[in-house]
């Protein structure tokens, strides 16, 4: 078992705070962020279930990876998780980035369906990548996918001075954006 965890420590090594969530089976943090005024936005995945005080998210299967995301205060306390994608194999979400007006935005991969708040996507072989915008409420409000028919993924992401993404990863052979 391995249980997602955050903590945060001081210019001087020192731990201001250290949180751990259960899961039955399997989780992990996979990035991790904070806006201007000191909160921090966990991205990660899990298996089964995972419980954090905000409350319990439940995915979509017991046997492949679904995406999360928490944030917390400047104490280290949960004040919301979202699960960001579930579907029928795994996703990963591998880069986060926060912009100014407070969406959080995340970069992966999923293999045959995920949905992503309302949007289901599929893919057309093996992994697909993406790219989605949660609010700061925690609803996803935008997705965009891109793949072909081999493995493709999203690691990372940068928002430049007029607001563009700019996003890296790989495709293998071709794929479609969008």
């Amino acid at each position: 078992y391995k249980t997602p965890m955050a903590a945060r420590l001081d210019s001087a090594g020192n731990v201001g705070w250290a949180v751990g969530w259960s899961t039955p089976d399997y989780g992990l943090g996979r990035q991790v962020r904070t806006d201007s005024s000191d909160n921090a936005f966990v991205l990660g995945t899990f298996r089964k279930s995972m419980v954090t005080p905000a409350g319990t998210i439940t995915g979509y299967n017991n046997t492949y990876d679904d995406i999360f995301l928490v944030k917390l205060d400047s104490t280290g306390k949960v004040t919301r998780n979202t699960l960001l994608a579930t579907g029928s194999k795994s996703d990963i979400g591998q880069g986060l980035l926060l912009d100014s007006a407070g969406n959080a935005w995340v970069s992966g991969h999923f293999s045959t369906t995920a949905t992503l708040g309302s949007t289901t996507l599929t893919s057309s072989g093996g992994e697909d990548g993406f790219v989605c915008k949660v609010d700061s409420t925690g609803a996803v409000t935008q997705v965009t996918r891109f793949g072909g028919t081999g493995n493709d993924s999203s690691r990372g992401l940068t928002m430049d001075s007029k607001g563009n993404l700019v996003i890296t990863g790989y495709f293998s052979s071709s794929a479609t954006f969008g």
